[in-house]
């Protein structure tokens, strides 16, 4: 079954929908966002949303639990809170 993407956007199966003349320009942009960002915890996060759907509330819980002492312990995280009290922009270097 197709569904046109206005559609889809109401549904909330996804956050954005853009022409199809746009769409390149529109995914290097976010994909410029993506790699300035903490890589270490986007994958965390990435996993445990994947883990989440076939897991029960507290196995989930578990598991962000487990991520955050990984991603409170991590360089990245000094990075953020450095950045955060300079008042510059971070520079996170996945670790």
């Amino acid at each position: 079954m197709r569904l046109p993407a206005e559609e889809a956007l109401r549904a909330g199966l996804v956050t954005e929908v853009v022409d199809d003349d746009a769409l390149m320009e529109r995914a290097e942009a976010v994909c410029a966002r993506l790699a300035v960002m903490p890589t270490r915890a986007l994958g965390l996060i990435r996993r445990q949303v994947r883990s989440a759907l076939g897991s029960s509330l507290e196995a989930s819980l578990e598991t962000e639990r487990d991520n955050q002492v990984i991603c409170a312990a991590s360089e990245d995280m000094q990075e953020g809170a450095a950045a955060f009290r300079e008042k510059r922009p971070p520079v996170f270097k996945g670790r």
